[in-house]
């Protein structure tokens, strides 16, 4: 009789806790703490990763699950076409070079350091080029017939235009033509058998082996190019239209829509599963990556608005993949805009003073992860005071109650002292720093005047720094006295970042989305922008990540809201509280991306 040791080569192992790595895919092994046999076997799933910062559909795309550029697209309404580019790092989105011709439903291959964007649409069939080196966009020879909606496939240097719409754009007229680009210039190449636009949208493998499946009119049709002719394969199990793709001709999966994945093996098509249908339902996806580690980015969810900005990632892998995310933690005691120590954890944080359905509030609160304390309340109730510090020795400056204050309170974790006043009483600035290392930048004084005055205080008096290179108020800040950020603001909604070394500011990578009155936490190379107002002009719930040059989407807050406030030392412990538009008592915790191996448990039924 064949046993296990026969098959696999190795004995079953007992072991004390269960096995927790990847290298125990298909082993068998025995728990002692279970008293079970287990392994651990691979799966096929998505999962939601952090949303692109503007959203979109029918966008040009290249890349890996982990390096990918998307360019242009658009959204509605009202109907716009995008120049901005992202690019995905495999945990956000942050900007990248705008192309030169706004447009969308545009073919796009290659890699994130080396693309090709080619055709699209509006107002008129495109027939431009345009190259990607990472940084900006070359626009090169143009198409010899204009086209929105190709297929393609391929590399920069070696890509695929395939059928499409062709001109003129009154009317919708499809093309057999099959282009070549080598890295030069555009040459015919064989007609494809079915004209038709909006099939897969992404690389569908390279330009010797690629594959084009669906289209217009949720055709089933699908067929293979070789580099030389184009030959029909087998159908689509059922039409399609506006598909993304990943993966090349004889292994790639075909996404979109409320519908499983397609899997092809470069001779049948089967249907992913259950578990491969998309979180968010959308066709005009743009994708990417391999079948095995997809990209799915954008999208048309079918109903206004028509832009999406969902992104998902698709792995067969043994790990269960849980995506990072806000979740709630307990409410405060007082509703409204609170002022909060920006440093600590997300398990000790302190929030005091503000506004509420109350008025202006004394109150003083902590929180220890789970649930808010009344404390003593301040000396002088105040709104939108400065928040410098941990929850056991923090400083709170400034503020309004009838005027700008220019008033400070040492807080030892017990109770409010009074301390030495500011040189300019002033609300809405921004903070960083500790108790006996503060900072206070840019801020509102009355009346009202934006400032771009930075004081800093060391534990006993306040001091005029070198000013802030913007008068700013509603702006956010994190980080140390000499280590600090000062990002987004008013008047308007500013995008811009500002790094502080404790003499002079410099400028750093611009926010993706322009806001004031957002929550600011984390340090100078781990930062957090939570919430505010955007260019919408809206509430957001958009969340963006520092890493110490740039800016990257994360996981969204679960409400929307502004004048709130964002506590800890890092992206990882962060929160999020309080806030306007309406008032609310909320708070959120951040909790990062986590994987874990998929252990199932083997039994004699």
């Amino acid at each position: 009789m064949t046993d296990y040791k026969t098959i696999r080569g190795k004995k079953i192992k007992s072991f004390a806790t269960d096995l927790g790595n990847d290298q125990a895919e298909g082993q068998i092994f025995y728990s002692e703490t279970d008293n079970q046999f287990k392994t651990s076997i691979a799966s096929k799933a998505w999962h939601s990763s952090a949303n692109l910062g503007t959203a979109r559909y029918s966008a040009g795309s290249g890349g890996t699950q982990t390096a990918t550029f998307l360019a242009g697209g658009a959204n509605n309404p009202p109907f716009a076409t995008k120049t901005s580019t992202e690019e995905y790092n495999g945990t956000g989105w942050g900007a990248g070079g705008n192309i030169g011709t706004a447009r969308y439903r545009m073919g796009g291959c290659g890699t994130l350091t080396a693309g090709i964007i080619f055709g699209g649409n509006y107002p008129a069939r495109k027939n431009e080029t345009e190259l990607y080196d990472g940084t900006s966009w070359t626009e090169v020879a143009n198409l010899n017939t204009a086209r929105m909606g190709p297929f393609s496939a391929g590399t920069q240097t070696a890509a695929l235009a395939a059928s499409g719409s062709g001109p003129p754009a009154s009317s919708v007229t499809n093309t057999v033509n099959s282009e070549e680009w080598d890295g030069s210039s555009w040459s015919e190449g064989n007609n494809i058998n079915a004209a038709r636009r909006d099939g897969s949208l992404g690389a569908g493998g390279t330009q010797t082996a690629a594959i084009a499946a669906g289209g217009t009119g949720d055709t089933d049709a699908a067929e293979e190019y070789n580099g030389t002719s184009w030959t029909s394969v087998t159908n689509l199990p059922e039409g399609r239209s506006g598909m993304g793709v990943a993966g090349i001709q004889t292994n790639c999966i075909h996404f979109g829509g409320p519908r499983q994945n397609l899997e092809y093996d470069g001779t049948n098509w089967t249907a992913g599963g259950p578990t491969t249908t998309l979180g968010t339902a959308r066709s005009s996806v743009s994708g990417s990556g391999t079948a095995s580690a997809a990209l799915a980015s954008g999208g048309n969810p079918g109903s206004a608005p028509y832009g999406n900005a969902s992104t998902e990632e698709f792995n067969i892998t043994v790990n269960t993949v849980t995506a990072g995310a806000w979740s709630s933690g307990g409410n405060l005691g007082t509703s409204g805009v609170r002022a909060p120590s920006v440093q600590g954890t997300k398990d000790s944080v302190l929030a005091f003073g503000g506004e509420g359905g109350g008025g202006i509030t004394a109150n003083s609160e902590t929180y220890n992860g789970t649930s808010w304390t009344e404390g003593n309340n301040l000396n002088s109730a105040r709104k939108s005071p400065g928040g410098i510090g941990t929850a056991t020795a923090a400083l709170g400056c400034g503020g309004y109650n009838g005027g700008g204050l220019a008033l400070s309170e040492e807080y030892n974790g017990t109770s409010w002292s009074e301390g030495n006043d500011m040189n300019i009483g002033r609300d809405l600035m921004a903070n960083a720093g500790t108790q006996t290392a503060g900072l206070a930048m840019t801020g509102r004084d009355i009346p009202v005047t934006t400032r771009n005055v930075t004081e800093e205080y060391d534990g006993t008096s306040w001091s005029n720094a070198n000013a802030a290179p913007t008068a700013l108020n509603l702006a956010a800040g994190c980080g140390t006295q000499t280590a600090a950020l000062l990002f987004g603001g008013n008047p308007g909604y500013k995008n811009s970042t500002f790094e502080y070394d404790g003499t002079n500011y410099s400028t750093g990578g611009n926010m993706g989305i322009g806001r004031n009155g957002l929550g600011g936490s984390g340090s100078q190379t781990s930062a957090f922008a939570v919430g505010g107002a955007d260019t919408a002009p809206s509430v957001t719930a958009a969340v963006e990540g520092y890493n110490g040059t740039s800016w990257i989407t994360n996981a969204s807050l679960a409400l929307a809201r502004r004048r709130s406030h964002s506590a800890g030392t890092s992206q990882s412990n962060s929160v999020a509280f309080g806030g306007a538009s309406p008032y609310t008592n909320s708070t959120e915790e951040f909790t990062e991306e986590s994987t874990a191996l998929n252990l199932k448990t083997i039994t004699d039924s």
